[in-house]
């Protein structure tokens, strides 16, 4: 028992090399396989390639739907600005729904780079899963580019990001920053925190995010809040050739990166104040000055149940003797002269001339009677 108290503490974060990098490569792992987020969770520090592909597979459907429905319906007004907000926001929502269980479904290196800063995702997780999104999103720039032809992209630049007529630089960084903040900081409130009680409904809070996000800045830039959604469309679109094609959106790419990854910087910081100061959050405990602590792992989840199982025994085998040891004193009050009952042990001293027993005790004092009400 003592040995399972010890393991089931939480453990010191190792400053040796072996707890900064990752162990080995794994495709899946039992903690991402029952839907759980923080990679901390997991017994080993293995880096997972198939919540990776997942980011990639989500990544270049999430180009496909969102940058799409913007290149056939165009950078519009009213309904059409509606549809593309919709579009980004449902994309978001249901691809979350679909691999969530895999890699989180963060579909955007602002977010899995405020993951990375608030402690709940290991930096190796983080910076693959960001490649993987980086290569799914020009998939998905190339595969629109395959479907819509030059001169029907109402865009004429694939959905890129640029900032609109009558914006300046700041402005349009401003903006983005505000709105990625909003996005990072609903996905900690909801998919991240112990607290919540989203549940399974996280996905659908953080595609609304998204869809208020782009209500706001379609207008402003087009909406990015996700530098590796802009970068795909912004470098697929530039080699095109197309002759209508509207140059900009490399030009502006910076723009499309300073903002969001500041917005995520904000919200990881915010994050920490939200924080229960009892939380083994390694980021919160490293910022408090006090010894970074990590969750519990998988075999100590397991030792857990054992040893509370293990406790439930022991008690119940505790009442079952007091249970007999009671039937016990019943039956033999129930043998005894009514009135009476009898106690039996070796005596405390001896009288001088006393009869004694054949094991050397005084017999008259071996007996005594006492009326039960004086011995209940």
């Amino acid at each position: 028992a003592d040995r399972l108290a010890i393991a089931l503490r939480c453990r010191i974060m190792s400053t040796q090399g072996s707890s900064f990098f990752p162990t080995g490569v794994a495709w899946g792992l039992e903690a991402t396989q029952k839907g759980e987020l923080l990679y901390g969770y997991q017994e080993k520090r293995l880096l997972d390639l198939k919540a990776s592909f997942a980011e990639l597979v989500a990544m270049t459907l999430f180009v496909i739907i969102g940058c799409g429905c913007a290149v056939v319906n165009g950078p519009g007004d009213g309904e059409d600005r509606i549809i593309v907000a919709f579009s980004f926001g449902m994309a978001i929502l249901v691809l979350a729904y679909a691999v969530g269980h895999h890699s989180g479904g963060q579909m955007n290196c602002a977010v899995t780079l405020s993951l990375v800063l608030g402690g709940a995702l290991p930096w190796y997780q983080g910076l693959t899963n960001a490649v993987a999104q980086m290569l799914g999103s020009l998939l998905g720039a190339q595969i629109i580019a395959g479907m819509v032809p030059c001169d029907q992209d109402l865009t004429t630049n694939l959905g890129s990001n640029i900032a609109g007529k009558g914006y300046t630089d700041v402005q349009v960084l401003l903006g983005e920053f505000v709105m990625t903040f909003l996005l990072c900081f609903v996905v900690w409130e909801t998919a991240v925190s112990q607290l919540s009680s989203s549940g399974r409904n996280t996905p659908i809070a953080i595609g609304f995010a998204v869809f208020l996000a782009h209500l706001l800045l379609l207008p402003v830039d087009g909406c990015s809040i996700n530098p590796t959604r802009s970068f795909g469309p912004a470098v697929v679109s530039s080699l095109r050739g197309c002759d209508n094609y509207t140059a900009g959106g490399l030009r502006d790419l910076w723009i499309m990166w300073v903002g969001p990854l500041l917005g995520a910087v904000a919200a990881a910081i915010l994050q920490l104040v939200m924080v229960p100061r009892d939380s083994h959050h390694p980021f919160l405990q490293k910022i408090l000055g006090q010894p970074i602590a990590m969750p519990p792992t998988i075999a100590e989840k397991k030792a857990l149940q054992q040893l509370e199982v293990a406790k439930a025994r022991e008690i119940l085998e505790i009442e079952i003797k007091q249970d007999e040891r009671l039937r016990e004193v019943m039956e033999q009050k129930k043998l005894l002269p009514q009135g009476l009952v009898q106690r039996v042990g070796p005596p405390t001293y001896q009288r001088p001339g006393a009869e004694l027993e054949p094991g050397g005790h005084d017999k008259a004092a071996s007996t005594s009677t006492t009326p039960v009400e004086a011995w209940n």
